[in-house]
């Protein structure tokens, strides 16, 4: 048996990893593919700790997902004989310890794990965020709408959580066209922290993520950066509901992952809005299709990962 020890941005003493899914509140069982790692890693003799379980010190493994400062003093402290592993999650705009160089370059790293393709040295490992498929998800997969035939008063939709004061990365202008959408009537809008006001399309939180936007024709996602690989679980939470998107941000990476089921936004702004939804509904039938498709291969959203983590995990043997 090997002893691995988790640490994280987001993981308090008490918690593991690959023990929760996460719901369908917030995203789509964002947990799972944790799930999934956990169970593969068993198979080659990894069990997993949380800290309040077993110190950092007395592990065979410490694996840190996502970094903090006190956690980046603590891991420079540990003994050698200890391996350790970073895997980086979050966007640079949440966590961008974990994206520095002179942090992902330090020698006590044996490996890390990272979606982001910036980077490049014999011991990082490159990955996709996972995303849970379709058969492990069970709520908001319907057969898809009919097509529109009108596409005048059609609304699409966004899930997005608003934080007041944030101005990291686009969040202030994504923010700001989301709002002007939804009181323009372009859009419903969901999500934590928005002031609800029915009359203005703005209502709250999503009580299940999928069935919110399998309501409606379409969605608009926007990452809260770009970063080369930074396609996170928004864009694909879509297709699982059977619905295209009008997306921005790693465009070459989304259309690689999730073939035909966007149109990108161009610009930030209502007229880039509007220009890709007239193109979205000028082919919307193609787009639909291809939603369609992607859902069929979902089951294979978290392979990139699996393959990432079990590669990781047996290098530090």
């Amino acid at each position: 048996m090997r002893k691995v020890t988790v640490m994280g941005l987001y993981l308090k003493k008490e918690d593991s990893f690959g023990e929760d899914d996460g719901g369908t509140s917030y995203g789509n069982l964002l947990g799972y593919p944790g799930i999934r790692a956990r169970e593969l890693l068993k198979e080659e003799d990894f069990v997993f700790f949380s800290e309040a379980e077993l110190p950092p010190e007395k592990a065979d493994v410490i694996f840190c997902i996502d970094l903090t400062a006190e956690l980046w003093e603590r891991i420079g402290r540990l003994p050698g004989s200890v391996r350790k592993i970073l895997q980086a999650c979050e966007s640079p705009i949440y966590n961008l310890l974990a994206h520095q160089a002179r942090i992902l370059m330090h020698p006590c790293w044996d490996v890390i794990l990272t979606w982001n393709r910036s980077f490049e040295a014999p011991y990082v490992i490159h990955y996709d965020l996972p995303v849970a498929g379709k058969n492990a998800s069970s709520s908001g997969i319907s057969a898809g709408r009919a097509i529109p035939e009108d596409s005048g008063d059609c609304l699409g939709v966004v899930v997005s959580s608003f934080k007041k004061g944030d101005h990291r990365g686009v969040a202030p202008e994504r923010d700001d066209l989301y709002r002007l959408l939804a009181k323009r009537g372009w859009i419903d809008l969901y999500g934590k922290g928005w002031p609800i006001s029915k009359s203005e399309h703005c209502f709250g939180p999503a009580g299940d993520k999928l069935t919110v936007i399998a309501g409606h024709p379409f969605a608009l996602v926007i990452e809260n950066c770009w970063a080369p690989g930074y396609v996170t679980e928004k864009l694909p939470d879509c297709i699982l509901a059977g619905v295209p998107v009008i997306y921005r941000g790693d465009f070459p990476t989304a259309e690689r992952r999730y073939p035909g089921t966007f149109v990108p936004l161009e610009e930030l702004s209502e007229k880039g809005f509007l220009d890709a939804r007239r193109q979205l509904f000028d082919n919307y039938a193609a787009h639909r299709e291809n939603v369609l498709a992607a859902r069929e291969n979902s089951d294979t959203w978290c392979d990139s990962y699996l393959e990432a983590v079990r590669q990781a995990f047996l290098r530090v043997l």
